[in-house]
């Protein structure tokens, strides 16, 4: 009887510590950039399109599950919409 309450008492702190963790932890997400990044974004076959109010365009290839196939570098610079 006397494991079983130490269990039960180990349980409840774990559940405790891991929720209070989690609240402490997360916290909103922002874009780590200098230059506005608000626009539009659209996917066309395995391409995902970012577009900036700046107009630039920048591109990424996904992989069959909608992720970019790597997260390391910087997507490619695919032009301006604004210019020729």
């Amino acid at each position: 009887m006397k494991r079983f309450l130490y269990a039960s008492i180990a349980t409840l702190c774990l559940s405790i510590a891991a929720v209070i963790g989690f609240h402490i932890g997360s916290q909103s997400v922002r874009a780590q950039s200098s230059k506005t990044t608000e626009g539009g974004l659209t996917v066309q076959g395995d391409q995902l399109y970012v577009c900036n109010l700046a107009g630039d365009v920048w591109v990424r290839t996904l992989d069959s599950e909608g992720y970019p196939k790597s997260w390391q570098g910087q997507p490619r610079y695919v032009g301006n919409i604004f210019t020729k």
